[in-house]
């Protein structure tokens, strides 16, 4: 089809719904525009800025309508700073969108009836992070502006919680006084004992591991995710269980702890990360026979490894998802049931539907959940399970 306009036009669209991203989706004679920080139900008058074989992208230039779902910003650089892209939407119509968009992008890959639980919602939708990556130059600290590596300069963010304000604050009056000559990344993480680490260049081997950003909401993950595998366990008993990116062992030493007759297998690639989980497997003095830890690509410790018939695995990726190699190893395992964590729906789908791929027939979504790990965002955690049929 082509499109009823060029660049630069200004056209006038009705927004449907939201779409899983930082824009919204609308359609102008026929032919899809998406448009950033726009609201399901808003009017708007929209200039084109980008224009492909099957869709346009679009900016705000005037609201002629609001949308009953949205809501004032918090933050006074909303739009400008690259981080947030639902803050104008109220929290009621991000989680039902969420909840939407993950469960119609399920049904598009399976055929078969799956139980899609209730998205379990933030208790706290704001002043929720407790890990944050951060830049500065000059005089300026904050985040890199949408679309640009121009730093957009904040004393402080809605969505950090207080101690990583409280430094973040400190730093730009340090930075008034002691301007920073070359653009410098750097991580601030609050750690359990309450004091906040501060790690520059966070993704070299010896900076810190991945961690959920969300306290609250992790405790529900585990719990979830406990209490799935204990249901599992009462249908097809199993032994051994595995950890797929295992990051410092987050889902891990809970399993351990439940399920004292099983052997848990834990995979992690970040050196820091293992070095911590092996510390701690030290301190509750467990044996190789209940907890291995090991560290490795998970692609490469799976050449070597069979995975053990009618045992469990936990799947928890990075936001790209899983290497091919990786979906093809539980494809065709024996393993009874998988449970896989994702960040991020596309990549997960995809390796969902490659999973049914690789061996047709064998492999059924049961159930699915979305947890809100990052409010005010378009991101959302979602757990799958997979059993043999």
């Amino acid at each position: 089809m082509q499109a009823p306009f060029v660049v630069g036009d200004c056209i006038e669209v009705e927004i449907e719904k939201m779409a899983f991203g930082p824009a919204a989706l609308a359609r102008y004679q026929g032919f899809v525009v998406f448009v950033p920080f726009a609201a399901a139900g808003d009017r708007l008058k929209v200039r084109v800025s980008i224009l492909k074989s099957r869709h346009a992208e679009a900016e705000i230039v005037e609201i002629l309508k609001d949308s009953s779902e949205r809501t004032a910003p918090l933050c006074p650089v909303y739009g400008q700073c690259g981080g947030c892209d639902w803050q104008h939407l109220s929290y009621q119509a991000q989680i039902r969108w969420k909840q939407k968009i993950v469960e119609d992008m399920l049904n598009r890959i399976t055929k078969d009836p799956f139980v899609m639980a209730p998205l379990v919602p933030s208790a706290q939708p704001f002043h929720y992070r407790n890990r944050v990556q951060l830049k500065a130059h000059h005089k300026s600290v904050g985040f890199f502006g949408r679309h640009s590596h121009d730093i957009v300069s904040i004393e402080s963010c809605p969505l950090m919680e207080a101690p990583l304000n409280q430094v973040l604050q400190m730093t730009h009056a340090k930075l008034q006084v002691e301007p920073q000559p070359e653009l410098t990344r750097f991580q601030l993480q609050l750690l359990r004992n309450g004091k906040v680490a501060n790690s520059v260049d966070p993704h070299s081997p010896e900076g810190p591991g991945f961690s959920q950003i969300h306290r609250e909401q992790n405790t529900q993950l585990i719990e979830t995710a406990l209490r799935w595998l204990t249901e599992s366990s009462a249908q097809a008993a199993w032994t051994q269980g595995y950890d797929l990116y295992a990051g410092a062992g987050n889902f891990t030493f809970p399993f351990v702890q439940a399920f004292p007759k099983a052997s848990f297998l834990a995979i992690e690639s970040h050196p820091r990360s293992v070095a911590e989980a092996q510390a701690q497997l030290r301190s509750l003095a467990l044996g190789p026979r209940r907890l291995e830890f090991i560290c490795s690509p998970v692609e490469v410790a799976l050449r070597r490894l069979a995975f053990v018939p009618k045992g469990v695995a936990f799947v928890d990726p990075p936001r790209v998802g899983c290497e091919a190699s990786v979906i093809e190893a539980l494809a065709h395992s024996d393993l009874s049931r998988i449970f896989y964590l994702s960040c991020d729906p596309p990549s997960l789908v995809r390796d969902l539907q490659r999973l049914q791929d690789a061996q047709p027939g064998k492999w059924q979504i049961l159930r699915a959940q979305c947890f809100d790990l990052f409010p005010q965002t378009h991101h959302v955690e979602t757990l799958v399970e997979i059993a043999r049929r």
